[in-house]
């Protein structure tokens, strides 16, 4: 208690000399949270973004505090006049988090990430989280789908590829994981870790002789 107090006192301090810096207020909103005071840190969490509206930081503070009152959805909804005004990676990132671990579907964080994926269409970010979140739920040829199509009209973004290669992988689709993995390396020839990953997959083939060989091309 004594450091949350420590905290508190610097945090006020800080924000006692930037009035109008919405960073003081964000910070002293996680204080608040964190010694468990919901109503001072709803407070600091709107006057943060009174002072800068695309600040998701505080924009997940006051879900924080939404849901410990119970109300996860005015969260929800907070999050989606949000992202109406401008959508942003983060934003959708937050609220998908906020969903997958607040609903009772499923689906709900998924959509969150469709949604994210559509409004922002050239976002590996969001097309990475949503292959991910597939891959999650064992749904591994729309997985693989949009990860390569991604790729393919990004010019072969890497992430969008390592996350093909987890679908691929999950759907054992061995052979397939070993040429994404190789593509990788192409884009990155200093990495060992494509490599790494190749032979990996070449073990769980039981290729032992084509692992060797794939670690040694990686020194």
């Amino acid at each position: 208690r004594n450091d949350q107090d420590k905290a508190l006192a610097a945090a006020e301090a800080f924000k006692a000399r930037h009035p109008k810096n919405w960073l003081a207020h964000l910070l002293a909103g996680r204080v608040r949270l964190a010694r468990g005071e919901l109503s001072p840190a709803r407070r600091q969490f709107e006057t943060a973004l009174a002072l800068r509206a695309d600040a998701p930081a505080a924009l997940a503070g006051l879900a924080e505090v939404d849901l410990l009152e119970g109300k996860p959805e005015h969260a929800v909804r907070r999050y989606e006049a949000s992202l109406q005004r401008q959508p942003d990676e983060q934003s959708y990132l937050a609220l998908a988090e906020f969903r997958r671990r607040t609903s009772d579907h499923t689906e709900d964080a998924t959509d969150v990430l469709r949604q994210g994926a559509a409004a922002l269409g050239k976002s590996a970010v969001l097309h990475v989280a949503l292959v991910r979140r597939l891959v999650e739920l064992q749904e591994f040829q729309e997985a693989i789908t949009l990860a390569r199509k991604f790729a393919d009209a990004n010019a072969g973004e890497p992430a969008a590829l390592d996350a093909l290669v987890d679908a691929q992988l999950g759907a054992g689709q061995l052979d397939e994981a070993v040429r994404t993995l190789e593509r990788i390396s192409l884009l990155d020839a200093a990495s060992p870790r494509p490599w790494q990953r190749v032979a990996g997959a070449q073990m769980a083939r039981r290729d032992p002789d084509g692992a060797i060989a794939t670690l040694k091309r990686a020194q």
